[in-house]
């Protein structure tokens, strides 16, 4: 699908798309409990959210849509708007309200995978989950205060430290 009516229909694609990744890195350190997959999915959909923000600009000149046609709607987001906002390079005050929106429906999502690292994880699991959480708040933060449309937004150097730092210095999990 290139449209989804509403946010019911994205959340469908991302169980389709995005969790069964996150099921597949669990069972492949057997840490694949039952109790576990739900944050794993949210994790999932989030960083799937997450990323349609960021590349809402691409997407638009592939005619794919990631932002639900209910929200566009009630954002006042029309097709031409969208398309004049990606011609100039920067979100109008509409689709800022929007994308701000897709990203605040990602923070909780997000913030379920701590969950994940309060469970008994084999260590190296346990410390790419810490970056990879730690990798997805990076890019919400940095997507609330960026302009997708004016520049790619994506991680660099300086933040790879900031997630080195997440993965080594978190707290201990207990069992």
């Amino acid at each position: 699908g290139r449209r989804y009516p509403d946010r019911a229909a994205l959340l469908e694609y991302c169980r389709h798309s995005a969790e069964p990744v996150g099921r597949i890195v669990l069972r492949l350190f057997d840490a694949d409990r039952q109790a576990d997959l739900a944050a794993s999915d949210a994790v999932c959909t989030a960083l799937q959210l997450i990323n349609f923000v960021q590349d809402v600009g691409q997407d638009h000149c592939r005619s794919r849509c990631y932002l639900p046609d209910d929200e566009l709607a009630r954002f006042e987001v029309t097709p031409a708007l969208l398309s004049s906002d990606v011609s100039a390079g920067r979100a109008s005050e509409r689709l800022r309200a929007l994308l701000d929106h897709q990203l605040a429906m990602a923070a909780p999502l997000l913030a379920a995978g701590e969950r994940l690292m309060q469970r008994a994880l084999p260590f190296r699991l346990r410390l790419e989950l810490r970056a990879i959480i730690s990798g997805g708040q990076t890019m919400l933060e940095r997507l609330t205060r960026e302009d997708p449309l004016a520049a790619r937004i994506k991680l660099g150097r300086n933040d790879l430290w900031r997630l080195l730092r997440h993965a080594f210095l978190m707290p201990r999990t207990r069992a």
